[in-house]
């Protein structure tokens, strides 16, 4: 509900090179390119990512930036500049340059990209929680309140409500995958004890029940001591 919140109102995020600011006296502001400019195309060849703008700022020769402005970007302009060398050594044209834009989306565009993005998170979380245990990520890199908080914090105050609705939707999603995890004490736990029952045509027993469920109880609360320990240890240093 979330994502089509997100996809619905704001549209979907895609790459796009947007001019967020210029710097003074610098070759983008001399040539007149503008805060809200779309690039386009450096010498004639398109360019969607930062990383392929980058490549075209090589040295101090004249480039050809074509950008779009306007109401719906409908005006079309192609400007001429001549990077200049950076204190880090990098030649540069002066300007900030935002990497994603929104497309606005339709209802039913929006339903499929709201399942699709669940789709995306979901196997993101089980593919991080399976090599946790294979021990290719770290446990260190789990979030508990603490860190949800300093995150949620830090989206909210550069992205807005935008980032605020992002960031409950996948951690909904990512809460959601945990619970289904077989501790007694989760969701998760419950369908391993009605798969037991289904198999054995009985109920499982309440004594074992009861030896069972008070550990994945111990099991839970030391996840949530862990996480937040290292919420803590990662903030303070």
């Amino acid at each position: 509900v979330l994502f089509f919140a997100i996809f619905i109102s704001y549209g979907e995020r895609v790459p796009s090179l947007i001019i967020s600011s210029i710097l003074d006296n610098h070759p983008a502001a001399e040539a007149g390119i503008m805060p809200g400019d779309h690039i386009i195309s450096v010498n004639g060849e398109n360019v969607n990512t930062f990383s392929q703008f980058r490549s075209k700022i090589v040295s101090d020769d004249v480039i050809s930036v074509k950008l779009r402005r306007g109401v719906q970007n409908s005006i079309l302009y192609e400007m001429k500049l001549s990077p200049v060398k950076a204190e880090n050594g990098k030649f540069i044209i002066g300007a900030n340059i935002q990497t994603y834009d929104y497309k606005k989306r339709g209802i039913l565009d929006s339903v499929v990209l709201s399942f699709e993005k669940v789709y995306q998170q979901s196997i993101s979380t089980l593919v991080f929680i399976g090599k946790m245990f294979q021990g290719k990520e770290g446990a260190e890199q789990l979030m508990g309140p603490v860190g949800i908080a300093q995150i949620t914090g830090n989206v909210v105050s550069h992205y807005g409500i935008k980032g605020f609705l992002y960031i409950t939707a996948a951690l909904s999603v990512a809460l959601g995958i945990m619970n289904l995890l077989p501790i007694p004490v989760l969701d998760g736990g419950y369908l391993v004890f009605c798969g037991i029952e289904a198999i054995k045509g009985s109920p499982v027993s309440l004594v074992w029940k009861k030896r069972v469920i008070p550990i994945g109880f111990v099991l839970l609360l030391t996840l949530i001591f862990f996480v937040t320990f290292n919420d803590v240890m990662r903030i303070s240093s």
